[in-house]
């Protein structure tokens, strides 16, 4: 539908599709989602640290995109930098001392929490960074119109949305080790497919396969790392620890463009003078080339150039384009594989070299019924509300450590419980259908 709009209206209609979609969000979050806010908190919204943070990142964002037109030593761009790094020291300084942060860096000492936002700052730059790129490669490179750009990307919007359900099923079944490991795992060799694709390639033997594994690898990621940001903390911080993620997947799309985008102009000016100088064109050609290699693929060639030029000219500027497109994409493998490696599974997974099936064999009966008692009722508070359909599972995953209550006496440091229930189960509980008793019964524990 973007490309579409922007082939037949203008590109500014294409911020106009968010707005019914903002709406539907309101209204779904008005009537089904429950509440989690602290009852007890009556301080104001930090407005400095929103200003700092606001301010800091702004400037940092702005100097990174004008190094590639002004470079790095140009005061401008200098001032920006030194800015906004100022800015968000402060900013970090200041969340220390108000009393009703925006960013409670507490929060942080949840190893999971910590790590799953690692796993999003990291995946997600490798995104955001590949759909800012791709598009250019397709329109500017290989030809495609605005509305086949779009279509393009519809496998990748298709597999995230039909596997969301299945992928939240993964941690009932295997723990958040596997999905956060695998998961980006697979996206990285997405990214590596990206590489292949050269100048004038067929879209299904090339672009299609590298968006259907990248699709796959992000669906299998998004559901369980949810999951494992919204049970790392307290409900009443539940809000907040949904909002810093999301803030961190935002972040990481701009700063990858940002980034990505000085690695990228500096490839393809290299590789472009590196062509035009066995062109043996003119130097005020040459001169006006360089002076627009900003614009990469979509500079324009001079007029006034016989045929044969003009096609060399454009050759060299689309080889520019590949050649710097497949190193941003290997800096994203990089991306997507350090993801894995910081994922909060990955922790465990260093220390634990037994297999990953559950380890019932060695808990006691009643250190299982210890369990399900002690959680049936946070999974009951937990269901109210979500609309939870017959079929469905509902997880909650939980990780006793230091800074967290553990779940029963003989809970073992740093093991990870999972806990689910069968939608029709729990509303058979609720119904007062089955008894209490029954219901812990027939909840399933596993324990990683």
């Amino acid at each position: 539908m973007g490309g579409w709009l922007i082939e037949q209206v203008s590109w500014r209609a294409v911020f106009f599709i968010n707005v019914p979609l903002a709406a539907i969000v309101l209204v779904i979050s008005a009537f089904r989602v429950p509440e989690s806010r602290d009852e007890n908190q009556k301080e104001r919204p930090d407005w400095v640290g929103a200003a700092l943070t606001t301010i800091g990142l702004g400037s940092l964002i702005y100097g990174l995109i004008e190094s590639s037109r002004l470079s790095f030593g140009h005061p401008a761009v200098l001032a920006a930098l030194i800015g906004g790094s100022f800015f968000l020291i402060m900013f970090l300084f200041v969340e220390t001392r108000v009393r009703n942060p925006m960013l409670p860096l507490a929060l942080f000492r949840s190893r999971d929490f910590t790590g799953a936002n690692l796993l999003t700052l990291f995946l997600y730059s490798a995104l955001g960074g590949t759909l800012f790129f791709l598009p250019l490669n397709l329109i500017q490179v290989q030809g495609y119109s605005a509305t086949a750009t779009g279509a393009a990307m519809l496998p990748f919007i298709l597999l995230m949305f039909l596997l969301s359900r299945w992928s939240g099923g993964l941690v009932a079944r295997y723990g958040p080790r596997r999905p956060l490991i695998i998961g980006p795992l697979i996206a990285a060799l997405g990214f590596v497919l990206f590489v292949v694709p050269s100048v004038g390639d067929s879209y299904w033997k090339t672009f299609f396969p590298a968006i259907v594994v990248l699709g796959f690898g992000m669906a299998i990621t998004v559901a369980p790392l949810t999951t494992v940001v919204m049970n790392s903390v307290n409900q009443d911080r539940a809000g907040t620890a949904s909002g810093i993620n999301n803030a961190v997947a935002r972040v990481a799309g701009l700063l990858a463009i940002a980034v990505l985008g000085v690695v990228m102009v500096n490839a393809f000016r290299i590789h472009l003078n590196k062509n035009l100088g066995r062109l043996a064109l003119p130097p005020q050609i040459v001169q006006q080339l360089q002076a627009n290699q900003i614009k990469l693929a979509g500079m324009q060639v001079p007029a006034g150039l016989d045929p044969s030029k003009e096609a060399a000219i454009r050759k060299s500027i689309a080889e520019a384009f590949v050649f710097g497109f497949r190193i941003v994409m290997l800096i994203c493998v990089g991306l997507a594989v350090a993801g894995a490696a910081t994922s909060p599974a990955s922790a465990a997974a260093s220390v634990e070299s037994t297999a990953t099936e559950p380890a019932l064999s060695n808990l006691s009966d009643a250190y299982r019924m210890q369990i399900r008692e002690a959680l049936v009722d946070a999974m009951l508070e937990h269901s109210r509300g979500l609309g939870l359909q017959a079929a469905e599972w509902l997880t909650i995953a939980a990780r006793s450590s230091d800074d967290r209550p553990r779940l029963a006496p003989a809970d073992p440091e740093g093991q990870t419980v999972v806990i689910s229930v069968r939608g029709s189960d729990l509303m058979a509980f609720l119904a007062g259908q089955i008894s209490r008793e029954d219901a812990r019964k027939r909840v399933d524990v596993r324990v990683f």
